[in-house]
């Protein structure tokens, strides 16, 4: 049942450090040993992806969604949010750690921004 693949095997980290294919200018530049923001928080490889789960400016407005819980007396909208909202930060938990496992075993599950980018994205919009 689990033979031979078509395909090569996957690429170790060693491995991919040492091609040019992978530094900061590379067509699919994973490396950026220079700036660790960048490499962490906005690589579209690497990174947990911010700029993306930020976009539209819009989504910023979920930031405001705990202030207004805080206040039902003036925001009565708040008291429809249900308790399903606990959903939301089980969300982040998982994407984090798939992030930081995809990290752990490079390459082997895929590029780590693929577990941030979406879920950070539906997590803010829904927010508001």
């Amino acid at each position: 049942m689990y033979g031979s693949s078509e395909f090569a095997p996957v690429i170790t980290a060693a491995e991919a450090r040492k091609l040019p294919e992978f530094a900061t200018e590379g067509r699919a530049s994973f490396f950026n040993d220079n700036d660790p923001w960048e490499f962490w928080f906005n690589a579209s490889r690497s990174g947990i992806r911010l700029p993306s789960a930020l976009m539209p400016p819009l989504v910023y407005a979920g930031f405001l969604l705990p202030i207004l819980l805080r206040y039902p007396s003036q925001f009565p909208l708040s008291k429809q949010v249900s308790g399903g909202i606990i959903l939301l930060p089980q969300l982040i938990l998982a994407s984090l750690a798939m992030f930081f496992a995809a990290h752990a075993l490079l390459f082997k599950l895929h590029l780590p921004s693929r577990y941030t980018q979406h879920s950070l994205r539906i997590v803010m919009v829904k927010l508001p």
